[in-house]
């Protein structure tokens, strides 16, 4: 079982980041965002530390569903998704390796952009390292919960000929907008005039993100699982 696992999860992460370089469009269209957003803003009048998590995080969605909204389609469509539901390994087992695959792919690299453009275009240096801490631990919450819906909103669509591409993400995005909107509060750590909140708010968004996921995680595993089982019952 563990060996179909990893065999799983190595094969989506070698064909998302050297076979289809899917991931590689992801993160240059989020580079894009996050390099260009700032020439649009006069920063002599805007903090851009309070416009950093608006960026980061829009960014991130819009650039997650590119290879995101394929994770499934291809395997169902050349029948590899239901050759892997004839091994030994549960149907559950597999959308955990594909949604952990996923977000190693997509989600991991776009969080170290992140942090190096928050360096060097945002003003993060002005952050202390011990206030930085809560945002990247937001972010890395946040992102996993993404991944988790952009898989969901994925295997929604499986078996469907008339949708467009952009359903997916139309999907996503509602389930997807408390997510964004914790994770920017709990990548605002300081104010405008650079004073900092209390602890206990800048700790909330990020206890608020963590109960979402301890909450949503296994029922959002549940529900991907159960669009494949249907996608591939329809199927057969």
């Amino acid at each position: 079982m563990f060996q179909a696992f990893s065999s799983l999860f190595l094969r989506d992460l070698k064909r998302c980041l050297l076979n289809t370089g899917q991931s590689i469009v992801s993160l240059l269209f989020f580079m894009t965002i996050m390099v260009f957003f700032p020439l649009s803003l006069d920063m002599t009048t805007i903090n851009p530390i309070d416009v950093s998590p608006a960026v980061i995080w829009v960014g991130m969605f819009f650039a997650s569903q590119l290879p995101l909204e394929r994770l499934f389609h291809d395997d169902y469509k050349d029948g590899s998704l239901a050759l892997w539901t004839l091994t030994y390994a549960p149907i559950e087992l597999i959308a955990l390796a594909k949604c952990l695959a996923a977000w190693c792919s997509v989600h991991v690299p776009m969080l170290i952009a992140s942090v190096a453009c928050g360096y060097l275009l945002y003003h993060w240096h002005a952050l202390p390292p011990r206030i930085m801490v809560i945002p990247l631990a937001g972010m890395v919450i946040g992102s996993m919960l993404m991944s988790l819906v952009s898989c969901l909103a994925s295997s929604l669509t499986l078996g469907s000929t008339h949708i467009g591409k952009a359903l997916p993400a139309f999907i996503a995005f509602p389930l997807s907008l408390p997510i964004m909107i914790l994770g920017a509060g709990a990548l605002t750590p300081y104010l405008s005039d650079g004073t900092s909140h209390d602890m206990a708010s800048l700790w909330t968004p990020l206890w608020a993100l963590l109960a979402i996921f301890l909450a949503s995680a296994i029922p959002l595993l549940w529900a991907i699982t159960a669009s494949l089982h249907g996608a591939l019952t329809h199927q057969s």
